[in-house]
């Protein structure tokens, strides 16, 4: 669903030049260079790896930052376009939020905010904010979270039962089965028994 054009003052160049650029962003050309870019980045983030040679992780590091720089330049001109409507919609939370946490991990060095570069895997959800089917598969799953939360509940008390019937059924049986007893000195150690 397109975000709606906002009253741009057409009359005057800066009006004319929001219209632009909301007419730019609605564009379905827009629209898949986005998903293009967000596809390419889940492929850079699945080649990125801790033994992955010098010369990769440099090329990966570069394609990060153009990412980024993509990701935020598109959340500039939507911002620009639709002003405070951009944030009415989740997905564009979501993408925002995921812009910021980029620059953070880039701009703040340090151990503190290494964590947030795992955020960096939520770059997969700008594709699903971008195709129609996917936004509306997730948003029934979603909309089903309450019922399965009542379907693990009975899971959860399944799994308990069984599990209490194990420890009742065989309590003991296994006690000290892989171990062997060995005297030392007066003391008794156990070890592990190899041959059973």
């Amino acid at each position: 669903k397109d975000l709606p054009v906002t009253d741009a003052m057409p009359d005057t160049v800066l009006g004319r030049a929001r219209v632009n650029v909301q007419n730019v962003c609605q564009s379905q050309l827009f629209e898949t260079v986005i998903l293009v870019l967000t596809i390419a980045n889940c492929i850079a983030l699945a080649l990125d790896a801790p033994t992955a040679d010098k010369g990769l992780l440099d090329t990966l590091a570069i394609l990060e930052l153009v990412f980024l720089c993509s990701f935020t330049l598109e959340m500039a001109m939507k911002l620009v376009a639709f002003g405070w409507h951009y944030f009415k919609d989740v997905w564009n939370w979501i993408d925002f939020l995921i812009v910021v946490a980029g620059w953070l991990t880039t701009v703040v060095t340090g151990s503190n905010l290494s964590a947030l570069r795992a955020f960096r895997v939520f770059r997969v959800f700008k594709g699903v904010g971008k195709v129609g089917g996917l936004k509306l598969l997730v948003r029934s799953l979603l909309a089903s979270a309450p019922q399965l939360g009542q379907v693990l509940v009975v899971c959860c008390f399944l799994i308990i039962i069984f599990s209490i019937i194990g420890v009742q059924l065989f309590s003991g049986v296994a006690n000290r089965r892989c171990y062997m007893p060995v005297h030392v000195n007066g003391s008794q150690y156990w070890t592990l028994d190899e041959w059973q």
